[in-house]
């Protein structure tokens, strides 16, 4: 039974061990999350979750995704991320991409083989619905709104779809937009978040309207409603 029983040299190697592994921990938890910000991710909604939100979210606008396929990625912005890492160090770029930015989001994606039209819903993994797309023909037909009532559908969607206060935004009449199309006119409306600077990128968000409904041409490349930091 004696020759069980840890010796003086085994003794004072278990202990350099379990002091190896303390300081490991504490290198991981101050060094990793740092260089690693994915790993701190605070998920709140799985793939299925994020799905679910998707659909849920595509009923409340009135569309009917009956018969579309989906499919579903996690992503980041990585033009975002790579500007606020550079302009702004690790450390305070991790600290609002936590906090403040949505840069990291579920992206879901509906629609039908051989079909243009196609739909996007981006959901943060707090479960919030970030940014919308809608893919359409540029023939495709709609109303011709005037400016102040395309303005105030957008605001609106922001409001009451995305639940954005926006107190908290400035509206930039300098970048309003219309596009004629060949059977509806277009707009495009932009605001741009108080009291925040990343150097000399502001964070804004953008809305677009395809005649009389929110949509985006060219989802995921040009994502309206979407919230990210401009250079």
């Amino acid at each position: 039974m004696a020759s069980d029983r840890l010796s003086g040299r085994d003794k004072r190697a278990l202990v350099l061990w379990v002091l190896a592994g303390i300081v490991g921990i504490f290198f991981a938890n101050h060094y990793y999350f740092r260089a690693f910000p994915e790993a701190s991710i605070d998920f709140r909604v799985s793939r299925p979750e994020a799905l679910k939100r998707a659909q849920d979210f595509m009923a409340s606008m009135g569309q009917d995704i009956s018969g579309y396929q989906s499919s579903i990625v996690f992503d980041v912005d990585e033009n975002a991320k790579t500007y606020l890492e550079r302009q702004i160090g690790l450390q305070k770029a991790n600290q609002l991409m936590q906090s403040q930015l949505d840069i990291w989001y579920w992206e879901v994606r509906f629609f039908k083989p051989q079909q243009e039209e196609e739909f996007g819903v981006r959901v943060s993994p707090a479960g919030n619905v970030v940014g919308y797309g809608h893919t359409i023909k540029e023939a495709a037909p709609g109303a011709s709104l005037e400016r102040n009532e395309a303005q105030a559908k957008a605001q609106n969607y922001l409001s009451g779809k995305l639940g954005v206060d926006l107190n908290g935004w400035n509206f930039l009449p300098e970048e309003v937009n219309s596009d004629k199309r060949p059977n509806r006119l277009d707009w495009s409306f932009t605001w741009e978040k108080k009291d925040f600077r990343a150097v000399d990128a502001p964070y804004r968000l953008h809305v677009e309207l395809q005649g009389a409904d929110i949509g985006a041409d060219g989802y995921p490349e040009h994502v309206r409603a979407s919230q990210q930091p401009q250079e």
